[in-house]
């Protein structure tokens, strides 16, 4: 039986070897903490470590020195792509990366956009150039080449309301917070005001001011026109915004022009509608037949296109157009009417000027809208008559001749052609018709068939007259010879223009007092009209 003193000494030995291996287990546990713990800070970029640190603060402070010396070295404000992370780590102190290894570190790491200046057109963008001034040099030197004449083109700028961007950058900035959210607990993203984007900022662009001469002599009209511009700004809503892209999609000033500068390729289909012709309809989309035709395999022949018929068109659409409106003030000059009276003494075919006639003239001011320069509308503001016109007075002959008449007559056989190149057929030949006289030779033709000028000369008249002949042109030729050209569906010779023979001039129609598509052709000897066919 172990005696109490025995006991007393057992007890005591376990008390030690119970201290003993708390103590034990207490050291351990202090050497596994001491090598566990988070003593540091791993910088990713894209996941992937790329310097370990003692501090935040130091992450920080050589991210913004990197992001200085890019800023400097470019000379333009950058906006990284990537973020850095950081993540507490256990670290040993030959682990750590010092200041200017951590700015390579950084450096290496990240990718950047450049700031730079696009130029959108209708919201969509179109060019990229470096700066807010190059943008704005662009659209000068567009607007310019938009508008053929010389002056003087200033542009303004408006800034677009934010409210729409803010409300875009906070919908950005929730999704971040969300992608952030999803992280774990201990990361922490390093985020720097220099390495973000600046706000978006965007400007419309308007033109503010071109100064141009009032008046002006132009030699195609060959008189002296005075103008005014009323109002002038491009066609479309063009903007100017800071945007953060790769340094190699910036353009110079010169090649952005040439893009703006560049139309579009247009495909549409067009339905014929009564009074159309193909070569009208090239003019009017800035196209040719031959490309009509490539397009339209199936019409094998132009002049048997049908109304309701749909065919295909390219239209090249320019995508930056300046509009004008003009105010004009010219001469116009109003044909004299004639007008024909029976003379019984005179033979068939015999005409005798009774009272000489003279053309009158009227001042018209008219407000004229014209895109890159090119008319699109004209609307009448006043008209004022300078000289009335005075109605010449023919006699023709009704009387039936004896005999034939054989003489001869200098008549200039062979000087004219014929205005349609040999197309169409006679309809209405010259002299007595109908109980009235017909002043010349009607040519029944298709709508839109081409009219070329009889003879060389200048053209006095190109408009719509009210008399009867519809959309005239008259040709003034030398030795007092006048050629008229009436009822056309286009015209497309201008007042002033010199026109050779053979030129085509304008397009058969059917406007002013007609009953069918036809040409009435006319030639006149100092005012008065003659029959053609002695001249053809």
């Amino acid at each position: 039986m172990t005696s109490l003193k025995e006991k007393i000494k057992i007890d005591q030995n376990k008390v030690k070897i119970f201290i003993g291996s708390t103590v034990i287990t207490l050291v351990i546990g202090s050497l596994i903490w001491a090598g566990t713990r988070k003593n540091a800070y791993s910088v990713k970029v894209n996941d992937k470590v790329v310097a370990v640190v003692k501090t935040q603060e130091e992450v920080s402070n050589a991210y913004e020195q990197v992001v200085a010396q890019l800023k400097q070295e470019l000379g333009v404000d950058i906006a990284v792509k990537e973020q850095l992370e950081l993540e507490p780590v256990h670290s040993k102190k030959s682990e750590l990366k010092d200041s200017q290894a951590l700015m390579s570190a950084i450096e290496e790491a990240i990718s950047y956009n450049v700031e730079a200046y696009e130029i959108l057109v209708d919201g969509e963008g179109y060019a990229i150039v470096a700066n807010q001034e190059d943008a704005k040099s662009v659209l000068e030197q567009v607007a310019k080449s938009c508008i053929p004449k010389v002056g003087e083109l200033t542009l303004s700028q408006e800034q677009v309301s934010k409210e729409e961007q803010n409300g875009q950058k906070e919908n950005e900035e929730q999704a971040q917070l969300e992608d952030l959210e999803g992280q774990a607990s201990d990361t922490q993203i390093v985020e720097i005001e220099d390495a973000l984007p600046q706000d978006e900022v965007s400007t419309v662009v308007h033109v503010e001011s071109f100064n141009v001469k009032q008046e002006t002599s132009s030699k195609q009209e060959g008189q002296k026109i005075k103008r005014s511009v009323e109002s002038l700004d491009f066609n479309e809503e063009v903007v100017i915004r800071n945007v953060y892209v790769e340094e190699d999609s910036i353009l110079t000033v010169d090649a952005a022009k040439e893009k703006l500068l560049t139309p579009e390729t247009e495909g549409m289909e067009y339905t014929l509608v009564e009074g159309d012709n193909v070569w009208d309809i090239a003019m009017q989309y800035g196209t040719t037949v031959e490309r009509i035709m490539e397009l339209n395999p199936d019409i094998q022949d132009e002049t048997t296109m049908q109304i309701g018929q749909v065919i295909k068109l390219e239209s090249p659409t320019p995508i930056l157009s300046i509009t004008t409106v003009e105010e004009a003030t010219y001469k116009q000059l109003v044909p004299a009417e004639i007008q024909y009276v029976v003379f019984s003494h005179l033979y068939e075919g015999q005409t005798q000027v009774y009272q000489e006639g003279r053309d009158g003239l009227n001042e018209i001011t008219v407000a004229v809208t014209k895109v890159n320069g090119q008319e699109v509308s004209r609307e009448s503001i006043s008209e004022k008559v300078l000289l009335e016109p005075v109605i010449k007075v023919i006699g023709y002959g009704v009387k039936k001749k004896p005999t034939v008449d054989n003489s001869v007559v200098s008549s200039g056989k062979g000087s004219f052609i014929h205005p349609l190149n040999g197309a169409g057929r006679v309809s209405s030949t010259y002299g007595s018709r109908w109980g009235r006289f017909h002043k010349g030779i009607d040519f029944a033709a298709s709508a839109g068939t081409p009219i070329y000028a009889s003879a060389g000369g200048k053209v006095i008249y190109s408009g719509y007259n009210s008399g009867g002949y519809g959309k005239l042109i008259i040709i003034e030729h030398s030795n007092g010879y006048q050629t008229y050209y009436a009822h056309c569906s286009k015209l497309y010779a201008n007042v002033g223009d010199s026109i050779a023979k053979g030129q085509r001039i304008a397009g058969v129609g059917s406007t002013g007092d007609s009953t069918g598509n036809h040409l009435h052709f006319e030639i006149r000897k100092n005012g008065t009209p003659v029959n053609p066919s002695k001249y053809l």
